[in-house]
């Protein structure tokens, strides 16, 4: 085709994209008659959020024929400001694939990343397609499975919670005031969200948001998945609490097994977890693409030794990284971090080996450095899926 455009979208476009997106992907398989892009994720496709101009498209002027959303968002990691670049919607118009106009958005996304500073990005999706792009699995998310009786042993056949559990809805401003509270005390690497759009997060995913409280005051809450039967994001007051939760997560559920996603850094909580637990589960937590190593190396080691102790040690990485060289020395004396620039004989990866090394459950080539070097990896990273995209 000519006299195609290429770019960012217009909200002009809104209705005209949610059409495409939802005819892209909830069409061919009967199993998702009645999905939406709208009701699976209000915190990006309702108007007020603009999403049509966090798509890089590719257009004949009159409709889209292919879009890939980019939506980034700021972290905090240990409180060092992180940039992440959330890939979303991929999506092709059924009539033209093969045509490369996918490659073409993602280009432009990665692109737009790059230039604003965007430290990493991350996606759901099939490894290989989007390996060509820099993505690989990375990241660490543990997953805890428990049942019945599990509860039953560890607070006997007769315990009967005092806790109550509620849904959460729109008008409920006090709970969701105490939930964006929380959840910004109780996690050290977060999305940094935006009260406003609360509720709206709290839905992504078709999830369902709860509130719990003890003698009519709040003390925990949760976003619970029933496609998954999982407990996606909790917290509580204190550590007492939260473990006072885990009966009455099994009771929302309604089943007799649930599964419980948990961080790295909620060191309370996944105590509790897996001393009660049936089983533990950890995997990768997402596909990432890591644009500025020496800015991630150091919010994430960081991070780390905020519930870690990490060996003394000095390390120089040269790693030719998707967009561009890095040449950085890490060194860490007394459980303190420091990274900086340049360095003499580094050990030198390739971006997809420096993932491996940096951000994968294993590597053989991360066990083959320095004993001391080994031991601070692998940075231990997970985005709950509230905030994916």
């Amino acid at each position: 085709m000519e006299n195609l455009y290429k770019g960012a979208g217009n909200i002009k476009d809104h209705q005209h994209s949610l059409d495409f997106l939802d005819w892209v992907f909830f069409t061919e398989n009967p199993q998702d008659a009645g999905l939406h892009f709208l009701t699976m994720l209000p915190k990006l496709y309702k108007k007020e959020y603009n999403h049509c101009e966090k798509n890089m498209i590719v257009s004949d002027g009159e409709k889209w024929l292919a879009a890939v959303g980019l939506f980034i968002e700021k972290m905090s990691i240990a409180g060092e400001e992180i940039f992440c670049g959330g890939i979303g919607n991929v999506a092709v118009s059924k009539d033209c694939r093969g045509e490369g106009y996918m490659k073409d958005c993602m280009a432009l996304a990665t692109e737009k990343c790059y230039k604003e500073n965007v430290d990493f990005m991350v996606l759901g999706g099939q490894r290989q397609r989007y390996g060509y792009f820099g993505f690989e699995p990375a990241g660490t998310s543990y997953e805890y499975t428990i049942n019945g009786s599990n509860i039953r042993h560890t607070f006997g056949r007769d315990f009967e919670s005092n806790i109550t559990a509620e849904p959460v809805t729109a008008e409920n401003t006090e709970a969701l005031d105490f939930i964006f509270d929380l959840y910004n005390k109780t996690f050290i690497s977060r999305v940094l969200r935006h009260r406003e759009a609360l509720f709206d997060i709290s839905l992504s995913w078709h999830q369902k948001p709860y509130i719990f409280k003890e003698n009519g005051e709040f003390i925990g809450y949760a976003f619970y998945s029933e496609n998954m039967d999982c407990v996606i994001e909790s917290a509580a007051i204190n550590s007492e609490k939260y473990k006072e939760l885990l009966p009455v997560f099994l009771k929302v559920s309604g089943r007799g097994t649930i599964d419980i996603k948990a961080n790295f850094f909620s060191v309370e909580y996944n105590q509790i977890l897996s001393d009660i637990c049936e089983c533990t589960n950890l995997g990768n937590s997402e596909m990432m693409n890591v644009l500025n190593w020496n800015r991630m190396v150091y919010a994430l080691l960081n991070a780390k030794t905020k519930v870690k102790n990490l060996c003394n040690g000095k390390e120089s990485f040269l790693i030719h990284g998707y967009k561009k060289d890095e040449l950085f020395t890490v060194e860490i004396k007394d459980n303190q971090v420091k990274v900086s620039d340049g360095g003499e004989n580094p050990v030198e990866l390739t971006h997809k080996e420096a993932m491996s090394v940096f951000l994968s459950i294993y590597s053989e080539k991360r066990n083959k450095l320095k004993a001391e070097i080994s031991q601070w990896l692998p940075l231990e990273f997970m985005i709950f899926s509230t905030d994916m995209v």
